[in-house]
Parts: C-alpha cells; sequence; structure tokens
C-alpha cells in the first residue's frame, strides 16, 4: 500500500510572554511539532533576541531542524530543552531520553510548563531493571511490527547474532495489542522493535519486562 503524507498546519501564531523568555535558561534546545514548523525562523529569532543561544533540535527521522516526532527519544547535548507545541507525548519522549529540565510552551492554551521526571523516572528505573533480566534469562519475544517505516527485521538478525545462547520467538503483527502478551506465559523478556514508544509508554502495562531492542543493541552497534 503507498502512503502519502500531508502536513498538516496550525493556524495559530506563537507568541511567547516576555516573562515566560526571561524564566527560560540562557541555553537550550528547541523543538516543536510539524504544525508549527513554519515558524521556527521567527521563534528563534525572537529567542535570541531575548538573548538566549538557540540551538534547533535535529531527529534523525526528520527533514527539518526543529521538528520533533513521537518518537524522538534520542539525546540532547544542550543543557535544556523547549518544547512548543500542543499535549505532553512529544516533550515526554525527550525527558525520559534525558536528564535534563524539558520546558512546554502550549500555543493553544497559552499555558507554560515543566516536564515531571516523577513517573519519568519510574519508567527509567523499570527499563533498567528489564536490562538486567534481559541479560539473565533465556526466552526473548521480539515484537516485530508490519507497518511503515516501523518494520525492522535487521533487529531480529542482529539479536541472534549478538545473543546466540537465548531462544528468541518472533511476534509478527499490524497492530501490537500489548494486553495480548499474557497470553505467552513462556515469554520472559519482551524486546519491542516497532516504535520506541512502546518502550516507554507500555513499561508498566506488562507483568514481564517490556523494553526496546535498542535498549539491549546500543552497546552492539555493528
Amino acid at each position: 500500500m503507498r502512503v502519502h503524507h500531508i502536513p498538516v498546519r496550525r493556524n495559530i501564531q506563537v507568541e511567547l510572554p516576555e516573562a515566560f523568555v526571561a524564566s527560560l535558561p540562557a541555553v537550550f534546545a528547541l523543538a516543536t511539532t510539524a504544525q508549527f514548523r513554519d515558524q521556527i525562523p521567527a521563534i528563534e529569532a525572537m529567542l535570541t533576541a531575548a538573548g538566549k543561544q538557540v540551538t534547533l533540535y535535529k531527529h534523525r527521522h526528520t527533514f527539518h531542524a526543529g521538528q520533533i516526532l513521537g518518537c524522538s527519544t534520542e539525546q540532547v547535548e544542550e543543557p535544556a530543552v523547549l518544547y512548543i507545541g500542543e499535549g505532553l507525548f512529544h516533550p515526554q519522549a525527550l525527558a525520559y531520553a534525558n536528564e535534563i529540565p524539558v520546558y512546554t510552551w502550549d500555543p493553544v492554551t497559552k499555558q507554560p510548563g515543566q516536564i515531571d521526571r516523577t513517573a519519568i523516572d519510574r519508567r527509567r528505573k523499570r527499563r533498567e531493571a528489564g536490562i538486567k533480566t534481559f541479560y539473565m534469562v533465556r526466552r526473548i519475544g521480539v515484537l516485530l511490527s508490519t507497518k511503515s517505516g516501523q518494520k525492522d527485521e535487521n533487529a531480529v538478525k542482529r539479536l541472534r547474532e549478538e545473543f546466540p545462547d537465548k531462544q528468541f520467538y518472533v511476534f509478527l503483527g499490524n497492530t501490537l495489542g500489548i494486553e495480548g502478551l499474557e497470553d505467552f506465559p513462556f515469554v520472559e523478556v519482551w524486546l519491542n522493535t516497532a516504535c520506541p514508544r512502546i518502550g516507554y509508554d507500555d513499561i508498566e502495562k506488562t507483568e514481564k519486562p517490556l523494553i526496546n531492542a535498542e535498549d539491549v543493541l546500543s552497546k552492539h552497534r555493528f
């Protein structure tokens, strides 16, 4: 099936109050969604004029500097991040991957905020425990998606090559229902190769550890 992506713009002018800008740190990375991407130059100019040193966040899956995706779980070199957009789905990914402050500004509600790290730190500890469990057990369930842009058969190959002592069971599907994982009690740890948000948002929804494959492959890059 051919897929055609059509970017949609929000017809809202982003305006940051002077008091909010003044409260931001001197150096940070700027990130926003596709809905506000066209306003990045103006936002960056305004922040620079206020004396801020701004770097545009760049994810490997986006064409435009400053644009963030829901799977943007990469590390940031700057000491803080400013996210401009609706909701907390996108900035929570950055907070999960980075131990730095993540500030938010919602152009719709015109409300500032900062990501609370309590729940994020709890999930990170569960992730670390899952990684340790992975190395101790043998029967591993691998979630492999058929969705465009998420299918990663190479990860399955690498897992088998890097960990020949483990038994990998591959579960292939277009839609992955986390609640259905309990039907396979022989699996000791679940590895996700699809959207990395599964290994973040759903990590507390399963009895067995559920982590992203990149969590154990990151130190075994070819």
